[in-house]
């Protein structure tokens, strides 16, 4: 918590971790991209993962795509991403409250998990004319 002096971060050392407690980077302003890639046996997100990490501006989540259960202030404040990809979370089957709050740069999110029939508040959700995929769109 509260790490905005951090600009790069090897997470390497939790390539055994199976789920990420509460505050996991909470304030890593400085951070401006991450690889996930040693985060591949993650099943369970708990409370804040990447809370206020704002200098974000492009995150791949495909080493997530073990992940079954996202737990409340996912991705909240990352305001410097411009787009997100969920499809590697289609195995999650229930996100709580707060999903994606303050990400003010993102106006589509693509492929939503399935399990995710609500989209967060101030979102809705369509079919993209080109794919056919599901999105959220912000109102």
């Amino acid at each position: 918590v509260g790490c905005s002096g951090l600009t790069t971060l090897d997470l390497s050392p939790l390539s055994q971790v199976g789920g990420l407690c509460d505050c996991f980077l909470v304030g890593c302003s400085g951070l401006t991209t991450l690889d996930l890639g040693p985060l591949s046996r993650v099943t369970v997100i708990r409370h804040s993962f990447l809370h206020g990490c704002s200098g974000l501006t492009t995150l791949d989540l495909s080493p997530l795509s073990q992940v079954t259960e996202v737990q409340e202030a996912f991705l909240v404040g990352c305001s410097g991403l411009t787009t997100l990809d969920l499809s590697p979370l289609s195995q999650v089957t229930e996100v709580q409250e707060f999903f994606l709050e303050g990400c003010t740069r993102i106006d589509i999110v693509d492929n939503p998990p399935p399990s995710c029939t609500t989209p967060p508040s101030g979102w809705i959700t369509t079919i993209c004319p080109t794919t056919g995929s599901t999105q959220w769109v912000r109102k």
